[in-house]
């Protein structure tokens, strides 16, 4: 956003217990960044955006709402109907 143009480059880093989960019937999330499920990740943002680590179990279903923006997936391994 034009008020954050001028913000010089951070880095944070969060451990893997300050990183909020929630569980689903097939599914771990990470919530890195955004909200989820009344939960909000850590990642500090100047735009809205969401930042998921999916870790599916099983076979099932996921909705993750948009909220607005644009989201994207990278399958590491598996694949998405």
């Amino acid at each position: 956003p034009k008020h954050a143009e001028d913000t010089d480059p951070t880095f944070e880093h969060y451990g893997h217990s300050q990183v909020p989960k929630v569980e689903t019937e097939s599914s771990v999330i990470d919530i890195v960044a955004g909200k989820l499920s009344g939960k909000n990740g850590p990642l500090k943002v100047h735009s809205p955006m969401a930042f998921y680590v999916v870790q599916a179990q099983k076979k099932g279903h996921l909705l993750i709402p948009s909220e607005g923006f644009e989201l994207g997936l990278y399958i590491v391994r598996g694949s998405v109907k």
